[in-house]
């Protein structure tokens, strides 16, 4: 109950350049951050991930520098899937991702994600946690992950 209460006293209380667009759309500066989720985890000794595209209206390359969860994780990591002799392995990122002028870097399974370590609690279908995100000169934007089972690695509708 309390890390709900929280969750929507963040959402309240945040900036009015980092309020939702619409529906579960997030706009920073000339970035637009597309649906933000996580799948459901069994239990919280497993990491989560957190999937999301970001859109770049603007005519400068924006760099996604890292992530913080807020009271649901003890870390997050930009990671990404390489081909290493034919074994898809994860590898961290670092320095950031680059979210190049007039595009869009999607954040899926199966490619680049943020990595959630140390869960509290397991990730539950329909619970609500809210992540940090932060880029280099456009500074940071709290977003909340809807939490739901997704196969198709997009929109739940």
């Amino acid at each position: 109950m309390t890390r709900i209460i929280m969750v929507l006293a963040a959402l309240v209380t945040a900036p009015w350049a980092a309020a939702p667009a619409f529906a579960h759309d997030y706009v920073i500066g000339s970035l637009t951050i597309d649906h933000p989720w996580a799948r459901p985890t069994v239990t919280n000794r497993q990491p989560g991930a957190a999937y999301f595209s970001i859109i770049n209206n603007g005519d400068t390359d924006q760099v996604l520098t890292g992530a913080i969860p807020l009271d649901f994780a003890e870390a997050a990591e930009l990671h990404t899937h390489i081909n290493d002799g034919g074994i898809m392995r994860m590898r961290r990122i670092e320095g950031g991702v680059v979210i190049p002028a007039g595009e869009t870097v999607r954040f899926e399974p199966g490619g680049l994600h943020v990595m959630l370590f140390g869960l509290e609690e397991p990730l539950t279908e329909g619970s609500p946690e809210l992540l940090r995100l932060q880029f280099g000169e456009l500074g940071e934007i709290d977003v909340l992950l809807a939490v739901y089972f997704n196969t198709e690695g997009g929109h739940a509708h």
